[in-house]
């Protein structure tokens, strides 16, 4: 349905409710003061179908009021929105948030789940702006407070940082202010490590575990990093962070793992793989092998 098409509706109704309101209104005063006149009792089931006109008519006339007061506030809420630090974060404009943080607005400012601006400049990958924030004293491991399904709570801006294919230099910048490297999220007690290898970034893997990521840690259902790794498709990116990972110590078995049961998972995901060069099954399941008995 186009805007002009609901706009005509939402008259239509305002009207149509109008038109239904006022004579159903008129029509039940008149008839009580009639029968009131005369000393007549008012006809119980003339009252009921006056008064359900009345309801009904006031129903359609008051929807498209709702509708557009609603509409009224979105907007405003949007338009006070994009004048805060958060809301420029958001929308990368690097301007007015310097304009925000040199006039004196909290850096650590955030939207009422902890999801601040400079959580915002790391999901979208903005260096410059997750810079400026840094520069101002924001906060390095601010934990949000998850969507309203729970999932994410406990991210922090770098586990945001770590899954943007040009986030390489962003997640430098937060490591070298001191980001946990290490964090676990409560909700699915991941790490950035874990995040980075879902997200096939090989670069930003290598670059975690060099400033010392647990190449062993585990999530919240004892899944570990080189589990996690296997499940994905067996691809170039992924042959490389399996390789990186093993090279750092990641164990093949465990308490939770062994060889079989990581190629197993390899294997599983082959069914990923539409070009057929890019299948790393056989790589990957020969550098499992090589580390099996470390």
């Amino acid at each position: 349905m186009g805007a002009s098409a609901a706009i005509i509706i939402i008259i239509a109704m305002f009207f149509i409710g109008l038109f239904i309101t006022i004579p159903s209104l008129i029509g039940l005063i008149t008839y009580k003061l009639h029968n009131k006149k005369k000393g007549k009792k008012p006809k119980l089931i003339v009252r009921i179908i006056l008064i359900i006109t009345l309801i009904s008519g006031l129903t359609v006339f008051s929807l498209p009021i709702l509708f557009v007061g609603t509409l009224v506030y979105d907007q405003y809420e949007h338009a006070q929105y994009k004048k805060t630090l958060v809301g420029a974060a958001d929308r990368e404009d690097l301007i007015k948030v310097k304009e925000l943080l040199d006039s004196g607005t909290d850096p650590d400012q955030n939207d009422g789940s902890n999801y601040t601006a400079l959580t915002y400049a790391c999901t979208s990958g903005n260096y410059e702006i997750a810079k400026l924030l840094i520069e101002h004293g924001c906060t390095i491991d601010v934990e949000f407070k998850g969507y309203s399904d729970g999932k994410q709570k406990g991210y922090t801006p770098l586990m945001y940082a770590v899954t943007e294919q040009q986030g390489y230099d962003l997640v430098n910048l937060l490591i070298s202010n001191q980001a946990d490297i290490n964090h676990k999220a409560s909700s699915d007690g991941y790490t950035p490590l874990i995040r980075a290898v879902n997200c096939e970034q090989p670069e930003i893997v290598n670059l975690l575990i060099k400033n010392g990521a647990d190449v062993n840690a585990s999530d919240n259902k004892g899944i570990t990093v080189l589990q996690h790794a296997c499940d994905n498709s067996p691809n170039y990116a992924n042959y490389s962070n399996i390789k990186t990972l093993l090279e750092a110590g990641a164990l093949v078995n465990t308490d939770t793992t062994t060889l079989e049961s990581l190629t197993t998972l390899v294997k599983k995901s082959t069914i990923n793989i539409s070009n057929p060069n890019d299948d790393y099954t056989d790589k990957i399941i020969s550098i499992l092998s090589e580390h099996s008995n470390k």
